[in-house]
């Protein structure tokens, strides 16, 4: 279960960039961003807090290209997150913070992000939950006041 104190992560002047909600089973998410880009890089390392405690995780040791692709904003999501998921599962890799650039192409979407972290060590990288799997349920994007929201579940 989710529950429990809300989890922030602070920057500046007190800009949140992603918070955890409480939800049954699963892990429902929101990240924030001034862009929609920083909203999607905001949403990998909410997903990697849902797991790890980020603290715990060093942005500098490895980078890595990914590249993902949707016909839409939605989709685009599901996709990125699922990528830095396989990361996670096939490589044992796990990322503190990405720099994520979103380009519209003729079949839709096109992001590509450069993920920063680690290999996963077992004595500094206390898994907490593990998520199965990124989920269309419960997700959306909007854009108010010049601030994009994005919010999704994740399946633990």
């Amino acid at each position: 279960m989710c529950k429990g104190k809300l989890r922030l992560l602070r920057t500046g002047k007190s800009f949140r960039k992603f918070r955890l909600l409480d939800y049954m089973s699963d892990a429902l998410v929101q990240s924030y961003g001034r862009t929609l880009e920083d909203a999607f890089s905001n949403a990998a390392s909410a997903m990697t807090a849902v797991m790890v405690d980020l603290r715990r995780v060093s942005p500098a040791p490895l980078t890595r290209e990914v590249v993902a692709e949707g016909f839409d904003e939605e989709s685009l999501l599901y996709n990125w997150l699922e990528a830095v998921l396989v990361k996670k599962d096939i490589d044992q890799e796990i990322f503190r913070s990405s720099h994520v650039r979103i380009k519209t192409t003729p079949k839709g979407l096109s992001l590509r992000g450069t993920l920063h972290g680690e290999a996963v060590d077992a004595k500094r990288h206390v898994f907490k939950r593990d998520v199965k799997a990124i989920t269309y349920h419960e997700m959306s994007i909007t854009r108010k006041d010049g601030r994009y929201t994005l919010r999704f579940l994740l399946d633990l």
